[in-house]
């Protein structure tokens, strides 16, 4: 994660800004200098990006940093054809015009810079000198990548569990082994476009083959020779478009109070952990968690105090359950956990360590009420079909409200 900037420009009023607004924004740490030499002499410290005025006193630190795969961002007044292949020229990670200095100071190309090294781009090519050019490009935009010299070899990476997650995928058409329609298509047989999208390369121009691609499943096409900025232009939108699908996703899956997934993240992810349990005949255990007396909690105390018992209680679940687990919020004061590869008698320690926890801590109204709050909890670990594991876990939860509340059941 980049946390330093060094800014170099001598238009000390634009950088004061600028400085003041990747800190206030972006948490980024930066340092001004307007002076040449000054700047030479503090580049030893490291710093993670450099912001830096296109005049000709900074041409060689440019050329110092950039041939040190350094992230450089140019500061210029003016996007004309001849200053964006100056630019280009130098091996520069990105521009800033600066022009418009009573407008906003725009970050959205360091915003971006600093999302990228969240993602991992594969690149598929049978030329060497093609992935080490590709690779200098990608590691100019902070983007980490490996690349393959066939499809075969870019297949059995995917397809290893051990592997990275490959967020893009950018492979060229004619290779040996494996061209890059065929890989398409294979990928497109285990990852769904808007999961892994793919950006087809190659020197290839005959319309009925690009078409060929986009059906098969590429999201987009650069011809080869690639200009460079239709090429880095093109690998953002295609991230920037991965972003806010997940983004969407997440909002989707996730329930706004507790952080925690929901019903919709259940149903289209639990089931497989079903599946796999019984193709590896592994235990899997599904437990029903209910918040005891949750109404008269709200009525006495109001919706905000039981929004306050409804956090408190999903911290403690989990804390108590592994990474690896499933915590949902199913529904009102209702909690679902799911727990692969856990018999039950390991479920039952599991949640009576969490019941324990949560009627020992201390739920405080307003720095004067102190309130315990409780759970009654049903366990199911004999593997069935899901509604029915979860009509099970519902259950013996109503069970053990019979039996006094704050504790945990099981019929088995």
């Amino acid at each position: 994660m980049l946390s330093t900037a060094l800014i170099v420009d001598n238009d000390i009023r634009y950088t004061k800004q600028l400085k003041l607004e990747l800190e206030n924004s972006l948490d980024l740490n930066c340092t001004l200098t307007s002076d040449y030499e000054a700047a030479e002499s503090v580049t030893d410290l490291n710093f993670d990006i450099y912001l830096i005025r296109r005049n000709k006193e900074n041409i060689r630190l440019i050329n110092i940093l950039t041939s040190h795969s350094k992230l450089v961002i140019i500061l210029t007044n003016s996007d004309d054809d001849k200053v964006i292949e100056e630019i280009v020229s130098y091996g520069a990670t990105d521009y800033i015009v600066t022009s418009n200095r009573n407008d906003k100071i725009d970050i959205n190309v360091i915003k971006r810079i600093m999302k990228n090294s969240t993602f991992k781009v594969m690149v598929v090519d049978d030329s060497e000198l093609v992935l080490k050019k590709l690779s200098y490009v990608l590691d100019s935009q902070n983007l980490k990548n490996i690349g393959f010299l066939d499809g075969e070899e870019a297949w059995s990476y995917l397809n290893n569990p051990d592997s990275d997650k490959i967020d893009l995928v950018i492979v060229d058409y004619k290779m040996p082994k494996m061209n890059g329609y065929e890989l398409t298509l294979k990928i497109r047989s285990k990852f769904n476009i808007e999961h892994l999208p793919i950006l087809i390369l190659s020197a290839v121009d005959n319309p009925n083959t690009i078409s060929k691609f986009l059906r098969a499943g590429a999201n987009d096409y650069i011809p080869k020779p690639f200009v460079h900025e239709e090429f880095i232009a093109r690998v953002s939108n295609t991230l920037s478009m991965l972003s806010l699908f997940n983004e969407v996703k997440n909002m989707a899956n996730t329930d706004y109070l507790t952080g925690l997934n929901n019903r919709i993240y259940f149903y289209s992810t639990v089931p497989k952990i079903l599946i796999r349990s019984k193709r590896n005949k592994e235990p899997l255990s599904i437990v029903m968690i209910d918040i005891d007396n949750f109404k008269l909690l709200n009525d006495k105390y109001g919706h905000s105090v039981g929004d306050k018992a409804l956090k408190q209680v999903f911290i403690i679940l989990k804390e108590s359950v592994r990474e690896s687990d499933e915590c949902i919020r199913f529904g009102g004061e209702e909690f679902l956990i799911v727990l692969p590869n856990c018999p039950h008698y390991k479920a039952m320690e599991v949640m009576q360590k969490a019941t324990k926890n949560i009627s020992s801590s201390i739920l405080t109204v307003d720095d004067k009420i102190a309130l315990n709050i409780t759970i009654s909890s049903g366990v199911t670990s004999h593997i069935d079909e899901l509604d029915k594991m979860i009509a099970c876990a519902d259950a013996y939860m109503y069970k053990a409200k019979e039996k006094g509340k704050n504790l945990v059941y099981s019929g088995e």
